[in-house]
């Protein structure tokens, strides 16, 4: 772990640990802010460091939370998988070798509350685990996977909350900065929920690792560090908005390319993402025009690397350049011109095989074309990506855009000219089940609640639906 990060993981960890020493605590919520959201696996894996002083015992429970019944089950699970991890792990010699006897008690289960399961199973374990530990207390923190259903968390750490917990036990979960998912249940059970906000900054962090490098950098042509750093303090410019910096290392970051381009021919990847970055700033200040300047300087960049990138680098970047303005034409409203570039980066993608994003381009070309009144035109796009799920796992094609794709052909009267009525329903009931079509209700009404965006737009987000 590089120093930056490794001093900003320390602060938090004595952060935290000020919190969990906090009288009666069970629950820690942890504030963060979105784009500091990396920040928190550095800090998980700082906490498990077997060289720290500590005397907190932690286990890292990672998780999914889809459903209210099976939630204690899984964060049981989990806690197996760190004991037999640690039961046949490695040790330094200074470590006594010894194994923990634990397992689940299934009869902890109780019908009216479903969080008793786990929070009987976990007191149990705790109380066994600390017999011997005279200071500390056992923590467990739980990282959330994949599209984690925070209403379902809430209720169940409810549940939770209302039951007995051992004075030395306590969990910590990650809430974020402008979503806080969990705020009422903290002010509903503030006697045992203690907020922490670590000052995280990830940015500033990550600018003196750039630094550092460029300082310690023993290579004859140290340009590849200054432009590292350059870029980063780009990054930063741009995000606090400081129009002359912004100007100026733009330009620093374009003279070092431009030189070491004349030597080294894959630096031509460099100027793709300078010119995506300019075209992100514009927007924020809602150049439209500046901003288009760039995605297409963006594009031509990206089409000079086929031939000099690997194909799959040099394609998957055109095809993100392509859609960053047609992105922008979709803001405008210029739909057509947009379904061209829509369907160029799906070309592109489909080139070095990333499905995932070869199917939401093409979902945009159903989009853009439904806005022009080409319905067939739309269906036969949609039907391009709807049978790119063969492509992709179950898991994934749940979490990508093809539940919008399914919609939109479950209503589109030009459907059967592209895929059958028993290839369409037998599909959506091997991925959903029967009942795939309560599934997809449910999944429009919640994006009736919170739409998609695409990025965004003069300034603005742009709903994508």
């Amino acid at each position: 772990m590089s120093n930056a990060i490794e001093q900003l993981a320390l602060r938090m960890r004595y952060g935290w640990e000020e919190a969990v020493s906090t009288p009666q605590v069970k629950l820690i919520r942890l504030l963060y802010r979105q784009e500091d959201e990396l920040m928190l696996g550095a800090f998980y894996d700082y906490l498990l460091d077997v060289d720290s002083d500590s005397d907190e015992l932690v286990f890292i429970l990672q998780v999914g939370c889809e459903h209210l019944d099976s939630f204690s089950d899984e964060l049981l699970q989990a806690l197996r998988t760190e004991v037999e991890q640690w039961n046949s792990a490695s040790r330094p010699e200074e470590f006594e070798p010894y194994s923990l006897a634990w397992e689940i008690k299934p009869q902890y289960t109780d019908r009216d509350n479903p969080a008793a399961l786990a929070i009987r199973n976990l007191a149990s374990f705790t109380e066994d685990i600390l017999e011997d530990v005279p200071e500390g207390k056992c923590n467990f923190i739980v990282d959330l996977q994949g599209s984690a259903d925070k209403k379902v968390l809430s209720k169940w750490l409810d549940y939770a909350l209302r039951l007995p917990w051992p004075e030395r036990m306590t969990f910590t979960i990650a809430d974020e900065v402008g979503r806080q998912d969990l705020k009422d249940l903290a002010l509903r059970f503030d006697d045992v929920v203690v907020d922490y906000c670590p000052s995280i900054d990830l940015d500033g962090a990550m600018e003196k690792i750039a630094e550092q490098a460029l300082q310690e950098s023993n290579a004859e042509d140290p340009k590849e560090d200054e432009f590292r750093l350059a870029l980063v303090q780009l990054v930063n410019s741009v995000k606090r908005r400081e129009g002359d910096a912004t100007q100026r290392l733009a330009k620093q970051c374009l003279d070092i390319a431009l030189h070491e381009v004349a030597t080294d021919a894959t630096w031509i990847g460099q100027f793709v993402t300078i010119y995506a970055i300019l075209m992100n700033d514009q927007l924020a200040y809602e150049q439209t025009e500046d901003a288009l300047y760039f995605a297409d300087k963006a594009i031509e960049a990206a089409q000079l690397s086929i031939g000099i990138l690997e194909d799959s680098q040099a394609y998957r970047l055109l095809g993100n350049t392509l859609l960053s303005k047609a992105s922008i034409l979709v803001g405008l409203h210029q739909w057509r011109s947009a379904r061209d570039l829509y369907r160029q980066g799906a070309d592109s993608y489909a080139y070095c095989k990333d499905y995932f994003m070869q199917m939401d381009a093409l979902r945009m070309c159903g989009l853009c074309s439904e806005k022009i009144s080409e319905d067939k035109d739309a269906a036969e796009y949609y039907v391009q990506g709807f049978k790119l799920r063969q492509q992709l796992s179950t898991d994934v094609v749940k979490n990508s855009t093809f539940p919008f794709i399914a919609l939109a052909l479950e209503h589109n009267r030009h459907r059967d000219q592209f895929i059958s009525d028993i290839d369409f329903i037998q599909s959506l009931e091997a991925i959903y089940g029967a009942d795939w079509s309560n599934e997809l209700y449910q999944f429009k009404k919640l994006m009736a609640q919170h739409p998609p965006q695409t990025p965004q737009t003069n300034g603005k987000p742009t709903t994508a639906n």
